[in-house]
């Protein structure tokens, strides 16, 4: 069937409703019947500079995500005000910054009380279905009449689903399963619709389909220019979090992200042939957009959370002609992942004011409106003690406009980063401390402590300071700290047991644990200060093979090794 028992005669009912409640309200006060459709493609993790219209390489050909971009809007600063899955895509169903809509987290939800633009839509006759990975919660969502979800943590391969409240695993790929039902009601569900197809691709660790595995194998893929660590400057706690130690790797992570993707190009293409195919293309906005960006070797981190332009940019891409002409390129403003919803109420005539955070994509493109500023940030309140996010990152805020940045981390000691973007793209040096850029810096401090009071951020009196400082030393030189030193490992790759040793002269106990390459913590273990010598074991034999990290910790100081499992 199109839909859900029950819901097509209700939605057709409220639709007659509407058209002849039209008869008696003027065109300004309804929006029109003829309403368009809604699909939004969301990618998970997507760099920024994945595709050709925004960068990417020439042997990364997708000609069906490109097509959205060439045929409609691509805005070229775009970005997610917080770099994390749950905060970055309750961003996008709310329209409000995490601090606000209460996604502060991972392992939190937004507020169920809040408009959405599910709610909103379903409201006024919309048929919705959501597919793939939710927003916060596997259980079924107000607004949604099609619920067909992930469950648990990335497993590209016969992985387990929420269909409403039936549990099932369901064998194949995961791109597939979720591009073939997302293609089965583009194709059949009833108009007007609203579908968000949510991929899980290509979160880390990729694991292409079968026949894409390889399938780029022989390209050049990319090393970042900024692919040297900070030495000088730098916020302490960065080289605690997973990060490469290799340039090879950074490699490999690249042909497994553009060789999952070539899934996501698949589904694209059978979503815009259904719509091409029912005649209703023209008439239906189609967006393509990451829900936050990704670290691939940038000053060798990984992962994401940090304020890094890698982490915080992301791919907006928009078709839809009664906004956009083909080929607009929007260059001179800031876009937000807080402009989804306004865009798309925009696009439906719906004028209710719900005191949303963001404003309508078209009038950024077409000038009616202006953004050359925001505010990014990074949260860690009432989080469980469970993962390298959560435990090092501090909490943090940021101000970037089109030409600087002003990073500012709750530690115990003072910690900030300030760069100028036109002359130092890259972020490869801290003028935080540079007295020709002293009162671009007191303004920037001012210009945050002004959005903070703007957006009601009152969250950040209440984040507990992490134990952290700026490395301040000269350039070239790499800081030691007193603490822990001299990590060493025995064999290495190693099979049933990882054995380690290093030195601890610090009045502070050292701190031992195992980290895979997303950052979760799998071991830890505390040994006692002024321990001169300490050599131990850890049972890794239940561990999948793969990379791993020892990553010891005690005092200032930090010590990370890669080991590989066999």
């Amino acid at each position: 069937m199109n839909s859900i028992p029950g819901i097509k005669f209700m939605k057709s009912a409220l639709r007659l409703f509407s058209i002849i409640v039209c008869l008696f309200m003027s065109v300004q006060s309804f929006a029109q019947v003829a309403r368009p459709n809604v699909v939004i493609i969301l990618l998970d993790d997507v760099r920024f500079d994945a595709f050709q219209p925004s960068g990417g390489p020439s042997y990364f050909i997708t000609p069906s995500i490109n097509s959205i971009a060439e045929e409609g809007a691509n805005f070229k600063d775009f970005f997610c005000t917080y770099s994390l899955c749950v905060p970055g895509r309750g961003t996008i169903s709310t329209g409000l910054y995490p601090h606000n809509n209460g996604a502060i987290g991972n392992y939190g939800k937004y507020y169920m009380s809040l408009p959405t633009i599910a709610k909103v839509l379903d409201s006024v006759g919309y048929h919705t279905a959501f597919i793939g990975k939710p927003d916060h919660d596997t259980s079924p969502q107000p607004g949604w009449d099609y619920w067909f979800v992930t469950n648990g943590p990335t497993q590209y391969v016969n992985g387990q689903y929420w269909y409403f409240n039936q549990f099932q695993t369901i064998a194949g790929h995961r791109t597939k399963i979720i591009g073939d039902t997302a293609e089965k009601y583009v194709a059949k569900l009833d108009t007007p619709f609203f579908i968000e197809v949510s991929h899980q691709v290509p979160h880390r660790p990729v694991e292409p389909q079968d026949q894409y595995k390889l399938s780029l194998a022989g390209n050049d893929f990319p090393v970042p220019d900024n692919w040297p660590r900070y030495t000088w400057k730098f916020p302490s706690f960065l080289y605690e979090r997973p990060y490469f130690t290799d340039s090879q790797k950074v490699k490999n992570d690249y042909e497994l992200m553009y060789e999952g993707l070539l899934g996501a190009e698949d589904n694209v293409r059978g979503i815009l042939d259904s719509l091409e195919a029912r005649g209703i293309l023209k008439n239906t906005i189609v967006i393509l957009m990451g829900d936050n960006g990704a670290q691939y070797g940038e000053h060798q981190l990984s992962g994401k959370g940090l304020p890094s332009e890698a982490s915080m940019r992301v791919p907006c891409y928009i078709r839809y002609p009664a906004f956009f002409n083909a080929g607009t390129l929007v260059t001179d403003q800031i876009g937000l992942n807080l402009d989804i919803f306004p865009t798309i109420l925009d696009a439906v005539g719906i004028k209710t004011d719900y005191h949303l955070q963001g404003m309508s994509l078209k009038d950024l493109a077409n000038g009616n409106a202006a953004r050359d500023l925001f505010m990014y940030e990074n949260i860690k309140i009432d989080v469980p003690n469970a993962d390298d996010d959560t435990t090092i990152t501090p909490s943090l805020r940021t101000i970037r406009s089109h030409n600087y940045k002003y990073n500012k981390y709750y530690c115990l000691h003072e910690t900030e980063e300030f760069f100028d973007l036109v002359a130092d793209p890259g972020e490869n040096i801290n003028q935080i401390d540079n007295p020709s850029y002293q009162l671009l810096i007191d303004q920037y401090k001012t210009k945050l402590d002004s959005m903070e009071f703007v957006l009601n951020d009152t969250l950040s009196a209440d984040t507990i300071l992490h134990d952290c400082h700026l490395v301040r030393g000269r350039r070239g030189v790499v800081i030691h700290h007193d603490g822990p030193n001299n990590l060493k490992l025995g064999s290495n790759p190693v099979e049933d047991a990882l054995n380690f040793s290093f030195e601890n002269e610090s009045e502070e106990q050292a701190t031992v644990s195992v980290q895979n390459l997303l950052g979760e913590i799998l071991y830890r273990s505390s040994y006692a200060a002024n321990t001169t010598y300490v050599a131990d074991q850890i049972d890794v034999s239940p561990l999948p093979s793969g990379i791993y990290y020892i990553n010891v910790r005690g005092g200032n100081s930090n010590m990370v090794r890669a080991f590989l499992k066999q």
